[in-house]
């Protein structure tokens, strides 16, 4: 496998691991969140570089419904990763003080926050969108399987119930839709239990990223 391709892998696998401890913010650390922002921002970067070919090829064949989501979620999500590292260095009180600008901190905390959490759901659909591309990958007598089957549904099941739940307990609807602009969190609940939720979270969305494209497709031949 080229070294490219490791490299990507690991690049998306670092920033799956790394966004639920940026939604954690306080209990894991102001600090540790500014540094962890920061190299989210490069990573990101680091990725549309390794990807280039697509960004090359938006001009490029027919646009069904799939590729037109594909896009958009993309455009979205580049966006979200513009306005992010920008709104935090405005409002930096740790790494980057010097680049902080008093004036605008309010506004930037609302935009940041804002953002984050639509990201968030943001970044768990691409990952879903991406799923068909991996389980092509797979050997095609395993992905026909009974087993493989029941255990891909029973985990749908589960990722999406808790996920759901998750989604409920933490109030991302108020964060998502602004009825509040400050972020409730618990600082004697164990961290772990904390990054269980959102990693739920991830998990439903992605789930949810992978189901849709399957819908469309199946709307498109019918």
């Amino acid at each position: 496998m080229p070294v490219k391709i490791y490299l990507k892998y690991i690049l998306d696998v670092a920033m799956i691991l790394a966004m639920p401890v940026l939604m954690a913010y306080s209990l894991a650390g102001e600090t540790l969140h500014e540094w962890l922002g920061i190299g989210v921002a490069i990573a990101f970067l680091v990725h549309h570089l390794l990807n280039a070919h697509w960004i090359k090829a938006i001009f490029k064949g027919r646009y069904p419904a799939v590729r037109i989501l594909n896009l958009v979620v993309n455009l979205l999500l580049a966006v979200v990763m513009i306005l992010l590292p920008v709104s935090g260095i405005l409002m930096s009180g740790h790494v980057l003080v010097s680049w902080r600008i008093a004036v605008l901190t309010g506004t930037a905390r609302t935009v940041h926050l804002l953002i984050a959490y639509w990201g968030y759901l943001l970044m768990g659909f691409h990952i879903g969108l991406h799923g068909g591309v991996m389980k092509a990958r797979m050997p095609k007598a395993k992905r026909h399987s009974a087993v493989y089957r029941a255990v891909a549904y029973l985990a749908f099941a589960l990722i999406c119930g808790y996920g759901f739940f998750a989604f409920c307990r933490r109030g991302l609807a108020d964060y998502l839709f602004m009825k509040t602009q400050f972020v409730f969190l618990d600082y004697a609940e164990p961290m772990a239990l904390f990054l269980l939720d959102y990693f739920a979270i991830m998990g439903l969305t992605a789930c949810i990223g992978y189901i849709l494209p399957c819908l469309l497709r199946k709307g498109s031949d019918a």
